[in-house]
């Protein structure tokens, strides 16, 4: 099929296939939506691997390993959690030998290590955490995220 198109430069006719009009246009589209998808690729990409960083100061964590040394009790009985500005963001049971190990996101600066028994004593390779006033909790200070609880001997 023929087209004329008027050139209004020079007030000519150019004649033109529009067969080979038509591949130009399919082409250039082709050629955009590749570019486009490499485009939105790579955002993808640059946006998940931003998205995965755990490790900074926006979202901080609290890493608790620790062993309980009552042979008396039934480790599996024994639930141990991280909470944070009052809400549980970590939970295990100790292993067979009473060894446990929790990772959580800190709502706030300080968290507690929760058990559902008693706390007579701990050992710890921080200072600063006490045994709470109910005996239920150890509470870890403020600017402390990782801490290794030796011993915990519980009621």
């Amino acid at each position: 099929m023929v087209l004329r198109i008027k050139d209004t430069k020079q007030n000519n006719f150019v004649i033109s296939n529009l067969e080979s009009l038509e591949n130009l246009f399919q082409g250039f589209f082709v050629t955009f939506k590749k570019k486009l998808m490499r485009l939105l690729s790579t955002l993808f990409i640059f946006a998940v691997i931003l998205g995965c960083q755990s490790e900074t100061r926006e979202n901080p964590r609290a890493y608790v390993e620790g062993k309980i040394t009552e042979t008396k009790l039934e480790f599996a009985k024994i639930k141990v959690l991280i909470k944070s500005d009052n809400a549980i963001v970590a939970e295990t049971i100790p292993n067979g030998s009473g060894d446990f190990t929790l990772s959580g996101p800190l709502l706030s600066d300080s968290f507690s290590l929760v058990f559902n028994a008693k706390i007579k004593s701990f050992k710890a390779s921080k200072s600063g955490s006490s045994i709470s006033t109910d005996s239920l909790q150890i509470l870890i200070p403020a600017g402390t995220n990782y801490i290794t609880f030796n011993e915990i001997k519980l009621k």
